[in-house]
């Protein structure tokens, strides 16, 4: 493994972009949870603009998840919520992180593969996942 190479049992991160999503905020949290294992350091709602009860649906659920946190963001813009998690709030200690949108859900532990996808390659930089319709 070369030095850019990722540990098999490196730590991760989600990033979850959230502009109005209160209709489906808190199934995309919970099939977070529910698609993660024992590696997952913390997911970040990154609500940017929000001017529905996205942020109060997402508070409300960190009573059931410890390392959830909810980032209110004013600007209503995805760009800016992306630089916001990348250059404010993401830990450098923490070497994968996962971008997300808030309106869509998880399913078949698509991090722990992901994840090993990642640290199984000498080259790879990033991993992606592919939408499905129900």
């Amino acid at each position: 493994m070369n030095a850019n190479s990722i540990e098999s049992d490196a730590r991760y991160s989600i990033a979850v972009f959230a502009y109005n999503e209160e209709s489906g905020i808190e199934r995309c949290i919970r099939s977070l949870y529910e698609n993660s294992d024992s590696r997952l350091d913390r997911v970040v709602v990154l609500a940017n603009g929000c001017s529905d009860r996205t942020v109060e649906i997402s508070n409300a659920l960190i009573s059931e998840y410890s390392n959830l946190e909810v980032l209110e963001i004013e600007v209503p813009d995805k760009c800016n919520a992306w630089n916001t998690y990348v250059h404010e709030t993401a830990s450098l200690e923490t070497p994968v992180h996962f971008f997300v949108d808030a309106d869509v859900w998880f399913v078949g532990d698509v991090f722990k593969h992901l994840s090993k996808a990642l640290s199984s390659s000498d080259v790879a930089n990033a991993a992606a996942g592919f939408p499905m319709s129900e």
